[in-house]
């Protein structure tokens, strides 16, 4: 799979740092961009025995070529082995601090058939949460950003037995 853009590319001497963890050449006001996205990218393609390689000329855009190995197909027997899934319909709280991140996960989990609440802080996610369980219709599943700029549980440290679900 190839994704490319057109955009301004990426400079020789930065080119080899980009896969590196908190690596960014982004700026966001006072705060530097976290630089995990792409650490993350290649550390999903590497675990499921793939690689990820980037092209890029200055002006001329970037592309990245990702190679996952093929899934074998499987014989008619062992078709009829595998258990029938059935499509699963439930309630999923979205919380991420990018607006266009929550709409694509959005509109993503309610064309699968699922209902979703966004939520764009962790505050906000605890109060729909609770409410949510306090009228008898649970979530079935929570999605969480990674890392939230000045979040609720920024500068502190959860307890051992306090989990990432549990505000401190």
């Amino acid at each position: 799979m190839s994704i490319a853009d057109q955009g301004a590319g990426i400079a020789k001497d930065v080119l080899p740092k980009i896969f590196d963890p908190y690596f960014s050449t982004k700026h966001r006001g006072d705060q530097k961009g976290m630089g995990l996205g792409l650490t993350i990218c290649h550390a999903v393609v590497q675990k499921h025995g793939g690689a990820i390689t980037v092209r890029s000329e200055m002006g001329g855009g970037t592309t990245f070529d990702i190679y996952l190995p093929a899934a074998r197909k499987l014989s008619d027997g062992e078709k009829a082995l595998m258990p029938a899934s059935e499509p699963r319909h439930g309630r999923v709280l979205v919380m991420d601090d990018e607006e266009g991140v929550r709409e694509v996960l959005g509109q993503t989990l309610e064309e699968m058939g699922h209902s979703t609440e966004m939520a764009e802080d962790g505050q906000k996610a605890i109060e729909v949460f609770r409410k949510a369980q306090n009228l008898g219709h649970p979530f079935d599943v929570v999605l969480l950003d990674l890392t939230i700029r000045e979040g609720i549980w920024e500068g502190r440290k959860p307890s051992r037995r306090c989990s990432k679900l549990t505000p401190p």
